[in-house]
């Protein structure tokens, strides 16, 4: 693959504006070291394409980048809280739950004073979601309906 670095494990420098794809970008990526836990954020922002087919939050720049003087971080933030109200009261076995948990902000941003934990990648493939139901032939393929 062009431009693809080995996969590290523990905390990689902060180096804003140095990799990534816009609306993709996990918020730490422009704030401070982070880990592999920002590849869960970009496969949930995927989620969301996949089962409401539109990207949650399509910016024409990161709104995390500091020389951009939060110029889009109020609409992300905006866009943001509009997922994760659409999302919040999901039912443990579902996909938007499983989404809910991928895309924790993971750092502090206006009033968000204490931001949960995003969940693991080895998190994400033990969730319930992924538990065939006896009874459905389909496992969570059916449960993934989004409306």
């Amino acid at each position: 693959m062009d431009g693809a670095r080995p996969l590290q494990h523990g905390k990689i420098a902060c180096r804003p504006g140095s990799c990534g794809t816009v609306g993709y970008l996990a918020p730490e990526m422009e704030q401070r070291d982070y880990d592999e836990l920002v590849d869960v954020w970009s496969l949930g922002v995927v989620g969301i394409q996949l089962f409401h087919q539109t990207h949650p939050w399509a910016l024409p720049a990161n709104p995390f980048r500091k020389d951009f003087e939060g110029k889009y971080l109020h609409e992300f933030r905006r866009r943001y809280d509009f997922w994760a109200a659409k999302l919040r009261n999901a039912h443990t076995t579902s996909i938007q739950h499983l989404l809910t948990q991928m895309l924790r902000l993971g750092v502090k941003m206006d009033k968000d004073p204490n931001p949960g934990q995003r969940i693991s990648a080895d998190e994400a493939l033990r969730h319930d979601v992924w538990k065939k139901d006896e009874a459905d032939e389909h496992g969570p393929l059916k449960k993934a309906k989004m409306g």
